[in-house]
């Protein structure tokens, strides 16, 4: 038959890997394991042996050089994430000392044209309203007002006792206000 290749196939079983090899072997002398690389020789009909060539080895300066470039670009992963966290962090201090000089400078505007402060408005709510214009007087304001509701409260046990405080108009206010000492204090009592 003309234009016909004959090709003669075999089955091998690699000796290094036991992985099964499929080849043409014709006119060939070995072949080389497609799972790990080891070349295989073939056994000739007139030779009772076949052997594996052990000198062919996967280049192991290949090996090494990608797993250093491995390292490399982990390295320099761990390097960009460390800058983020140290800028964050630079970041988060800026913020603080931005925040505490603000509220020094503040404080000390308050102080300088003659504001008080007088703590959180929730301090007083529910204490005798007496104590309250004493706390207020005290602490250095002077215009304070006291209106009685006239309302017991539940069952009678508020009688006397602060339901709401506003000063300068402010209903709430935390310990961080500043306030004039003649701004209007309104105390509202059971």
């Amino acid at each position: 038959m003309k234009g016909v290749l004959r090709v003669k196939l075999i089955e091998l079983k690699c000796p290094s890997c036991g992985s099964n090899i499929t080849v043409d072997v014709s006119g060939r002398d070995s072949v080389f394991c497609n799972y790990c690389g080891k070349q295989v020789a073939l056994h000739d009909e007139n030779k009772k042996t076949f052997e594996i060539n052990k000198n062919i080895r996967i280049e192991k300066s290949v090996h090494n050089k990608i797993t250093d470039e491995a390292k490399v670009i982990n390295a320099k992963a761990n390097d960009r994430e460390n800058r983020r966290l140290f800028i964050m962090f630079i970041i988060a201090i800026a913020i603080l000392g931005i925040m505490w000089l603000s509220h020094v400078i503040n404080r000390n505007q308050a102080i300088s044209q003659g504001k008080i402060q007088a703590g959180s408005y929730s301090n007083y709510i529910d204490i005798k309203y007496e104590a309250a214009a004493e706390q207020l007087k005290a602490i250095g304001f002077t215009n304070i007002k006291i209106i009685d509701l006239d309302d017991p409260g539940f069952l009678g046990g508020r009688k006397g006792k602060v339901k709401t405080i506003s000063i300068a108009g402010k209903s709430e206010f935390n310990s961080d206000a500043w306030f004039f000492p003649d701004d209007v204090v309104i105390i509202s009592h059971y």
